[in-house]
């Protein structure tokens, strides 16, 4: 639970923040998926803040 929700509020930050950065892309790195997700349409824009 410990580690769920400490990677939540990170990857919900990641979403509100700018795709310019490359710690978003740092992050992504361990997530394959997310960076797959990501490139193909942006997620963040729909996420429900």
């Amino acid at each position: 639970y410990k580690l769920g929700h400490y990677h939540a509020p990170e990857v919900h930050h990641v979403y509100v923040a700018p795709p310019p950065p490359p710690v978003k892309y740092v992050e992504y790195v361990e997530k394959p998926v997310y960076i797959e997700k990501y490139v193909e349409k942006p997620v963040f824009k729909p996420s429900p803040i």
